[in-house]
């Protein structure tokens, strides 16, 4: 959770949920936004996994904030556990190169803009990145690389939403939520770059990357 706290700027001895509350009304994203109250969703974004595409549709906004489940949990416990949770997952290599790649181009705001001027200087682009900076501390730091699992999963590993859809299968995982929650309506794609592809991966890289996501390679059940 201390990521969080450096992320919005919160003290260290004020409660997680008052200073994302403060914070909010200074324009981060609200953890449960009108709609989400209004319609009893909870949609947690996994950071590169659809999540503008998926808040268009479900909340009105692609500005749905990148929070942990224990965010909407510490929250508002009732909420969080009478609300419907939906989440999207995506293959771990093909996330990572597609944070990479969004993150280098800018992203969106200055902390983005941070992180992506200090990867642009690897000229070897996203390997050298890896062998030679990335560790888990650095997964930990940033939204965009953080491991899935922590998104959607408990400490004991046990899955806390009640629909979690891949982007892999998302049109057809979609479908039901879609039914429920809006009226039926497709997909249409937003804020979508090119598709970050583990083909630009080399052997050395994602031998790494499993050893730091092995967990979200276990609990989301994808083959290496």
């Amino acid at each position: 959770m201390s990521f969080y706290y450096s992320r919005y700027h919160i003290p260290r001895f004020m409660p997680l949920k008052w200073g994302l509350r403060l914070r909010e009304a200074t324009g981060i994203p609200p953890v449960y936004s009108q709609q989400s109250r209004d319609k009893k969703l909870i949609f947690i974004h996994i950071p590169k996994a659809a999540g503008s595409s998926v808040g268009e549709l479900l909340l009105g906004t692609d500005r749905v904030g990148h929070y942990p489940y224990e965010i909407y949990q510490k929250y508002n416990p009732r909420w969080f556990s009478e609300f419907y949770k939906i989440s999207v997952c995506r293959h771990p290599f093909d996330r990572f190169v597609s944070a990479f790649d969004y993150l280098v181009t800018g992203g969106k705001g200055r902390a983005d803009a941070t992180v992506g001027a200090y990867l642009s200087e690897f000229e070897g682009g996203v390997n050298e990145f890896v062998i030679a900076a990335f560790d888990e501390g650095f997964a930990l730091r940033n939204a965009h690389f953080y491991p899935q699992h922590n998104f959607v999963f408990d400490k004991e590993d046990k899955l806390v939403v009640d629909k979690l859809c891949r982007l892999e299968s998302l049109d057809a995982d979609f479908k039901e939520v879609s039914i429920r929650f809006a009226a039926g309506r497709n997909l249409e794609y937003v804020n979508r770059g090119k598709r970050g592809s583990s083909s630009r991966l080399n052997r050395v890289a994602m031998d790494k990357l499993y050893r730091i996501y092995r967990k979200d390679f276990e609990l989301l059940g994808y083959e290496r």
